[in-house]
């Protein structure tokens, strides 16, 4: 499941699929390069890509994910903040 919000200046995208789908380690953490942080208790990815920020973090076995283009790294990290487990 995906949802975009966009404007004439930048987009957010929050994703969740099951964890199967993605590539992550058993105790949550993903298999990709960035900066590590926690959201909501769990580990998490940060990582930037020209314009886009994004996070990445595993809960009950659902990978979830923030991004957002155009737009800062609080935003996001907000944002994913605000997402919750679906354990």
């Amino acid at each position: 499941l995906s949802l975009t919000y966009t404007n004439d200046t930048a987009a957010f995208s929050v994703g969740v699929t099951a964890r199967s789908a993605f590539n992550a380690t058993p105790n949550g953490t993903n298999l990709s390069f960035g900066r590590n942080l926690t959201v909501n208790g769990q580990n998490a990815t940060y990582n930037r890509f020209a314009t886009t920020r994004a996070v990445q973090w595993s809960c009950a076995g659902y990978q979830y994910s923030v991004s957002g283009q155009g737009v800062p790294r609080d935003p996001v990290v907000r944002v994913a903040e605000s997402v919750e487990c679906g354990g």
